[in-house]
C-alpha cells in the first residue's frame, strides 16, 4: 500500500482500514469481512465528498491502474 501511495503522489489516499490506522497489523474489520491477513495489510482507502465529482473518482482510478502497473512490472508480476 505505501509503495502504491507513492507511485501516485498525485492522488491522496491511506493505507489500511481508518480503524487501524497507523498500525501495521491487519485490521480486525478486514479480517472479518473475510480478506487474508496479507490482502488486509494491502488495502487502500480514499475519501470522498459531495463536492468529488465522477470525473475525479475515474482519474482516481486510472492513476491508481497505472501506478500499480508500473509496480507490477517492475516486481516481474505484470
Amino acid at each position: 500500500s505505501e509503495e502504491l501511495m507513492l507511485a501516485a503522489p498525485q492522488i491522496a489516499f491511506s493505507a489500511g482500514a481508518a480503524c487501524a490506522s497507523g498500525d501495521k497489523t491487519p485490521s480486525a474489520v478486514l479480517l472479518a469481512l473475510g480478506l487474508t491477513p496479507e490482502q488486509a495489510r494491502a488495502t487502500v482507502r480514499f475519501g470522498l465528498s459531495r463536492l468529488t465529482t465522477a470525473e475525479e473518482v475515474e482519474r482516481a482510478g486510472e492513476v491508481i491502474a497505472g501506478a500499480l502497473a508500473r509496480l507490477r512490472r517492475a516486481a516481474g508480476r505484470a
